[in-house]
């Protein structure tokens, strides 16, 4: 005679019932953790190809109208000497200055760039890289010996990812699921420990990350993406229409320098 009690399954003991609610909240927080990593890469790596285009569209077209407005400042400070006029244009040369240090040592580079479309991120790189970031990410350390070696993989998957390389983002996976730290046995005790240390570990970057992807979002340059996208989903391109107000204002200022040379002929004849 039973009394109803199912005997097929052995009955947990406490610490190994909270073992596993704590494995199974763990697990949780690893995929969030994941997808917030891919976010923050994400938004990093569209930044920077928006970046190179915004540098190759508009970027060297200020460079050259930076350029411009920085002679026609020194004509009139030499023309005209006064304390204000010595001001600007000082402060006119060093955002020509400026601007051409933004451009890199190959303008032309940039200018490719800018003929190239836009780069999509194949959804198989994101999956990859989520892989990888929840095997090799520096909060699973065990220990601090671990972590320096944890956050160069991170670092060097961030590299990959932010380049489309698939194949080193699948070299570092391998590499570090087979090493051979990588098997390990330990007792119900300690692996209680070691869930408690992960979780409050990955709740703290958790925390950092939400700061990391709010401060990315609030830059300028991420404002101006913001526009580009709005812009873009109108059917316009925002870019181009800063590019060809840039233009307008680079005849203007070699209208300018024209006449101020030509006035400086009649003076002088």
């Amino acid at each position: 005679m039973t009394d109803g009690t199912n005997l097929d399954f052995p009955l947990l003991r406490p610490e190994e019932e909270e073992l596993a609610r704590l494995r199974a909240r763990l697990a949780d927080l690893q995929d969030e953790l994941a997808d917030r990593e891919l976010d923050l890469a994400t938004r990093r790596r569209e930044l920077l190809d928006f970046q190179l285009r915004y540098l190759a569209i508009v970027g060297v077209r200020l460079a050259e109208l930076d350029q411009l407005e920085a002679q026609i400042a020194a004509l009139l400070a030499a023309r005209q000497p006064s304390p204000e006029a010595e001001h600007e244009a000082e402060a006119s040369a060093a955002r020509a200055r400026e601007s051409a240090e933004a451009l890199g040592d190959d303008p032309d580079a940039l200018r490719q760039a800018a003929a190239e479309a836009p780069r999509e991120i194949p959804e198989d790189l994101k999956k990859l890289y989520r892989q990888v970031a929840k095997a090799v990410h520096p909060d699973y350390a065990a220990d601090d010996d671990e972590r320096p070696l944890r956050e160069r993989a991170m670092a060097e998957a961030n590299a990959a990812y932010e380049s489309g390389d698939v194949d080193r983002l699948k070299a570092i996976l391998a590499d570090w699921e087979n090493r051979p730290e990588a098997v390990s046995g330990e007792g119900t005790g300690a692996e209680l420990v070691r869930v408690i240390r992960a979780i409050a570990a990955i709740e703290t970057r958790l925390a950092e990350l939400a700061s990391e992807i709010t401060a990315a979002a609030e830059t300028s340059l991420a404002a101006l993406f913001a526009k580009a996208q709005n812009a873009e989903a109108d059917g316009r391109d925002l870019l181009d229409e800063m590019a060809d107000d840039i233009e307008r204002r680079i005849a203007d200022a070699r209208r300018r320098l024209r006449e101020m040379a030509d006035a400086a002929e009649q003076g002088s004849g």
